[in-house]
């Protein structure tokens, strides 16, 4: 089950952890990053091949709260699907807690949780069309709400057969495998963006990127959008396994106070090397994320070191921060990378127009594409990088940070 997702020997080990941090009110609705609303940040811990008896890889989610004595296990918190009031049940490969991402979704003043469980099966879902194996690893998003008291479950759960969501359930598409919150406009909450291993048009695995959008109620599919790269105004074309929407990021990287969105396409091919990656931009604004100004970011990029190559994944990772203030250590060590090659972090600084200027993307490569499922052989380095803070004469507020082989 899921093994076009990834596998145990794609990455070792992987603990998907969400530090509620102070957050800007341009990105999450003047949100503290605070689950219970005392003060203190709070940190939730994503164990995605946790077994619940039984089953195998059903996943948990751990939530330790802050205090004047820093984190602390007293009121600690452990979700997982066969806690009453989170829908469906723990079931084997649902991945609980594989991506998670915080943010005030209803205004309220305390932080939300989003929770992905992109290997979750909805077998008795009416949507499902399939007879023999019906809805496999179609994926969702569990979503916790803050209050006075920590974390509740208030019983919502999004799928692709949620009303109002776009497209369909389809199997192996493995809604909710990366997830990024932030407040990209349309009012004054946190919204939510949900990458997808969705096939468009004639591209197998493809991939896209719903967003819904905050309101008192919590999430919304209220002005909800579905992004992927045959939509008009997006660089680029939708190819088989180009695995849009991989990895995500959400922060203010200029133009407007709203937050926006960089998505990762590891797997898209340029000129003469199948698999180098890109990273696509898509702006913030009064009415949401808009198509208007949106980049494609490559080795082949204007300004960008090195030159795209064969199987980079550049943006397989991503992160956004403000870099300004200090240095920033950065261990590869945290990022998966092939065995006999080294690992690098890129860093492209903002300005007040946005990430400078992206060259078009060019011609699609007639080389091989690589299946994900065929990258079995991972290892972590040990080196690390210092990245300095950027010149004097940088005024954007937000940096973001990709990864990509030498």
């Amino acid at each position: 089950m899921g093994e076009r997702f990834l596998t145990r020997g794609f990455i070792a080990f992987s603990a998907a952890l969400v530090a509620a941090i102070w957050i800007p009110s341009a990105f999450a609705g003047n949100v503290r990053g605070d689950f219970d609303g005392d003060g203190y940040a709070d940190l939730a811990i994503g164990a995605p091949w946790e077994d619940l008896g039984f089953q195998e890889d059903a996943g948990v989610v751990t939530v330790l709260y802050g205090s004047a004595e820093g984190l602390s296990a007293t009121d600690s918190q452990r979700w997982n699907q066969n806690v009453r009031g989170i829908q469906d049940e723990a079931e084997i490969g649902d991945w609980f807690g594989r991506d998670l991402a915080a943010g005030d979704f209803d205004g309220d003043g305390f932080s939300d949780l989003a929770v992905g469980v992109p290997g979750e099966n909805l077998r008795y879902d009416p949507a499902c069309d399939d007879a023999t194996f019906p809805c496999d690893d179609v994926g969702a998003v569990a979503v916790l709400y803050g209050s006075n008291t920590g974390l509740t479950a208030r019983d919502q759960f999004w799928t692709q057969a949620s009303p109002g969501v776009a497209d369909r359930l389809g199997e192996f598409e493995h809604f909710g495998r990366s997830l990024a919150a932030a407040n990209f406009g349309n009012g004054r909450r946190a919204d939510l963006a949900i990458g997808v291993s969705e096939d468009v048009g004639a591209g197998d695995d493809a991939g896209a990127v719903h967003v819904l959008y905050g309101a008192s109620g919590g999430l919304s599919t209220k002005g909800s959008q579905f992004w992927h790269q045959n939509r008009p105004g997006i660089v680029g074309r939708a190819e088989s396994l180009d695995h849009f929407g991989w990895s995500l990021a959400a922060a203010d990287f200029g133009k407007s106070a709203h937050a926006d969105l960089a998505v990762g396409v590891f797997n898209e091919d340029l000129p003469g090397a199948g698999g180098a990656g890109a990273v696509a931009v898509l702006y913030g604004g009064s009415d949401g994320l808009s198509a208007a100004g949106d980049q494609l970011w490559h080795q082949d990029s204007p300004g960008i070191d090195d030159e795209p190559e064969f199987q980079d994944f550049f943006g397989e990772v991503l992160s956004a921060a403000n870099l300004a203030r200090a240095p920033m250590r950065i261990s590869p060590s945290a990022f998966p990378t092939r065995i006999s090659e080294h690992r690098r972090a890129r860093v492209s600084y903002t300005s007040s127009t946005g990430l400078p200027r992206a060259s078009p993307r060019p011609a699609p490569s007639s080389g091989p594409r690589i299946p994900t499922e065929s990258r079995t052989r991972w290892k972590s380095t040990t080196a690390s990088a210092m990245l300095s803070p950027p010149p004097t004469s940088e005024t954007g507020p937000m940096r973001i940070l990709q990864s990509a082989s030498l």
